[in-house]
């Protein structure tokens, strides 16, 4: 087919996911390590060979701009388009590109996530009998409560496409749709009406329907379609619909035509849909990802052999790092356990944060789990972060179910009632997040990879405050943050009196005061 080019507006406000886009734009926002805006361009470049992508970019177009600069160093060409009129609407910024494009192009919308996607497909247009075949069909079950997500055909279903370059001049394009019953996510996106090979109307946030199609933000288009928006735009003089604009056009006879695609798929215009988004990336990801386990320990604890043996012992584990101050002797039983090393801190960073902070550097996992060198928390226990961890950036334990407390342990009486009070003072401070919390101490968490090194500057504490300041960090970094219950034994007494003592209290009082003030 003819040589695309890609345009992708990404100049809107994004007011339905604020606050995360206060001050960043919507297309910035994080599907796993990657922006929106990266997972886009990766289609365009990998799956349909596109080399040349105009991005329209709003007040916040600095921050795509030095993330993407001229897009060599993602293999393709970057150019940027700004729009200063963003009140006019996805309609004006499309339009900005009638200056630079002369030829069809691939248009997709910045607040829109693809997975497992077949975008390469669209390189076999044109697909006579596609929508006849597929507008016959009903719609296959929902596979669940999917905001956003749609399912095309089975791979049974598949036709055989031409090669055919697609006459442009006679046609207007093509709209990526996807089959699915989830009527929720199809009332919030739009929907189509097909007549043979055909779209004969392209319906905005529809209230009824039966055929379970569900419009996408990506359409090819030919370069006409500039003139249908430069009229609207100039008799409405104000904002006009963009699919409003689409329908206009074929019902005055233009040739639409629809291209079912397969995969996930989520409209990433809320927290909610953003949750979503992450979740399906990180479940794709979950089964495949290594996993590394750092004990912060002082290299004499009585049960250190045996927790690390334990999780060296888990098939799920890949690393388990031992971090103990410089100096400390190597037992010998560190050789038994062939996923094992002993990892001296550098000198100078022998005080909890410091080693915890050294540990997650050394580690190679995609996930990282931490704990403390005394048996005080069940190596099994791994399992619950894992159930949840497809869920969020950092799933901490909470000490604090006194169902789950070892009778003789110290986490109890005003212990207990001051680990509560910090965990529900941190709720309060930021309770807009959303977050439940009643332990903000508790050393064992697993945290993905790519979120640690999100915040990871800003962990500046070296004390038995960094836990709390890097639960507070993935709070202001708007990470998602899930409690779970841990079994806590009696722990190791000299450990106790270290760090439950009024002292670390006030520390820890003093970093949530600090972090909510914006001090550091």
């Amino acid at each position: 087919m003819n040589e695309l080019v890609g345009l992708i507006p990404a100049s809107g406000k994004g007011t339905r996911a604020y606050p995360h886009t206060k001050k960043i734009p919507k297309g910035m926002l994080k599907i796993g390590s990657k922006p929106i805006l990266e997972h886009l361009v990766e289609i365009q470049r990998d799956q349909l060979g596109i080399r040349r992508i105009f991005i329209v970019v709003g007040s916040l177009g600095d921050i795509i701009r030095e993330y993407f600069g001229d897009g060599s160093r993602f293999g393709v060409q970057i150019e940027y388009l700004q729009n200063d009129a963003v009140d006019l609407g996805l309609a004006y910024s499309v339009s900005m590109g009638e200056q630079y494009i002369d030829q069809p192009f691939l248009l997709m919308l910045s607040d829109e996530y693809y997975q497992d996607s077949d975008h390469f497909r669209l390189t076999k247009l044109p697909c006579e009998g596609e929508a006849a075949f597929v507008a016959d069909k009903k719609p296959p079950a929902s596979a669940g409560a999917n905001p956003g997500a749609g399912a095309a055909r089975s791979a049974e279903e598949e036709l055989e496409t031409g090669t055919d370059a697609v006459d442009f001049q006679n046609t207007l394009g093509y709209c990526a749709l996807m089959r699915t019953q989830d009527w929720k996510s199809i009332s919030r996106n739009y929907t189509v009406r097909i007549e043979g090979d055909r779209i004969v109307r392209l319906i905005e946030k529809p209230t009824s329907g039966d055929r379970g199609l569900l419009g996408t933000g990506t359409f090819i288009l030919s370069p006409r379609i500039f003139g249908y928006l430069k009229k609207a735009l100039a008799e409405k003089k104000r904002a006009v619909d963009f699919i409003g604009v689409l329908d206009d056009a074929v019902q005055k006879g233009e040739k639409l035509h629809p291209f079912f695609i397969q995969g996930s798929y989520v409209n990433v215009n809320d927290v909610d849909s953003l949750n979503w988004a992450n979740y399906l990336r990180r479940s794709r990801k979950l089964p495949s990802a290594s996993l590394s386990v750092i004990i912060q320990s002082l290299g004499v604890e009585e049960g250190l052999s045996l927790m690390a043996s334990e999780f060296n012992d888990q098939t799920r584990v890949s690393e388990v790092l031992v971090v103990v101050p410089s100096g400390t002797k190597k037992p010998e039983w560190v050789s038994t356990l062939g996923k094992t090393r002993w990892l001296e801190a550098p000198p100078g960073s022998a005080e909890y944060g410091s080693m915890i902070s050294y540990g997650l550097e050394q580690a190679h996992g995609d996930l990282l789990a931490v704990v403390e060198g005394y048996y005080s928390f069940y190596p099994s226990d791994l399992s619950k972060f894992l159930s949840y961890i497809a869920d969020a950036d950092l799933v901490l334990g909470t000490r604090t179910t006194r169902q789950l407390i070892q009778q003789g342990s110290r986490m109890r009486g005003r212990v207990w009632l001051a680990h509560v009070f910090l965990g529900k003072l941190v709720e309060l401070c930021w309770i807009r997040h959303r977050i439940r919390l009643t332990d903000v101490g508790c050393t064992y968490r697993v945290l993905w990879r790519n979120s640690y090194i999100d915040i990871r500057d800003r962990l500046r504490s070296a004390g038995p405050e960094y836990v709390l300041e890097m639960d507070i960090e993935m709070l202001r970094s708007r990470k998602r943050l899930i409690e779970v219950p841990v079994s806590f034994l009696n722990p190791n007494e000299v450990l106790a009196e270290r760090h439950q003592n009024v002292s670390v209290f006030l520390r820890m009082l003093k970093t949530i005061v600090r972090k909510r003030l914006g001090l550091n």
